[in-house]
């Protein structure tokens, strides 16, 4: 009778499994040619480091609700893909010469990759993607080869490239501000409202919200929120919002890189000592290993110290057990 039983209650989920398992080979050889296009983009993926396989699979099939002419389930095909600083990218692999990227946030909109060349074009794209973790990738080898001096010759060229493309745009940004009369900062924590042009300090670390600021009417009354105006500048800021995410990005990987392998990592501004992001070390929660990155947005340095002694093997009775040099 347990048997039995057993077998009615493992039944159902078996022919489930079976269905979708029916489901999907149907759909494979009705679409051969997508899927191998696919099987293609995800084995350069995964040999360039851009899947994260504790994660998820390169590629997915999965059904959908649509059925499609044949009778048969209509499935979705797509890659997963994992860029180290800039987050996941689905792939759609709408057909053998059609593909929907849909990138992170930070990066922008859904774009089509279309026609005879496409999957051309998408290799590139996967290249591209992975040459830009270079930078990553030497900070990784330094702190493999414990050089540190590398590892910080690595951060002052990130960090020059990041202020070559932010400063720029930084100072439009803030003269786009400057010429708006009531352009007004929320703190969402206290709803105190403050002019942008009464500002004690530095508003730019405010620029990481676009969303925190508003135009008002009336200088006197900042709750005269002007909704046409806010909008507009809210739009112009999340350009370099978007931007900037983008290009810190790296910056804050190679924080949270360091951190993880035992540096001490000093983000050095030019900011003033009573600025939210005056120069200081970045922190770590020792339980759950979560770091704690410091903007970068004035930073004129990053600079790691401190690192994990190189190990040294010792000769005694023959080669034994490393040792640690202090």
């Amino acid at each position: 009778m347990n048997k039995i039983k057993k077998l009615k209650q493992t039944t159902p989920r078996r022919d489930v499994n079976f269905a979708l398992a029916a489901g999907i080979n149907a759909w494979v050889e009705d679409n051969l040619h997508t899927v191998q296009v696919a099987q293609r983009a995800a084995a350069r993926a995964t040999y360039q480091g851009l899947v994260d396989i504790n994660q998820h699979n390169p590629f997915q099939i999965v059904p959908t609700d649509v059925v499609g002419e044949n009778a048969n389930w209509v499935h979705n095909c797509f890659l997963n893909v994992d860029h180290a600083a800039y987050g996941y990218y689905k792939i759609n692999i709408l057909n053998p010469t059609k593909f929907e990227i849909i990138p992170p946030k930070i990066i922008g909109d859904p774009f089509i990759l279309e026609g005879e060349d496409a999957e051309i074009r998408l290799h590139a794209f996967l290249d591209e993607l992975a040459n830009s973790l270079d930078v990553l990738y030497e900070i990784q080898d330094g702190i493999d080869s414990y050089n540190q001096d590398k590892i910080n010759q690595t951060l002052e060229k990130m960090v020059a490239h990041y202020r070559e493309i932010i400063l720029p745009e930084l100072e439009k940004t803030k003269r786009f501000i400057d010429g708006i009369r009531g352009a007004t900062i929320c703190d969402t924590n206290s709803d105190v409202k403050q002019l942008a042009s009464k500002t004690e300090l530095r508003y730019d670390l405010a620029l990481q919200h676009p969303r925190n600021w508003i135009v008002v009417d009336d200088l006197d009354n900042l709750d005269s929120k002007n909704e046409i105006a806010t909008n507009a500048l809210q739009e112009e800021l999340m350009k370099f919002f978007f931007l900037e995410s983008r290009e810190a990005a790296f910056l804050y990987m190679a924080q949270k890189l360091l951190m993880t392998n035992h540096y001490k990592v000093q983000v050095v501004t030019d900011s003033a000592e009573d600025e939210p992001d005056a120069t200081g070390f970045v922190t770590i929660n020792p339980r759950d290993k979560f770091v704690y990155v410091k903007p970068v947005l004035h930073a004129t340095a990053l600079i790691a110290s401190d690192g994990p002694p190189k190990p040294k093997p010792s000769k005694k009775n023959g080669w034994g057990a490393a040792q640690i040099v202090k």
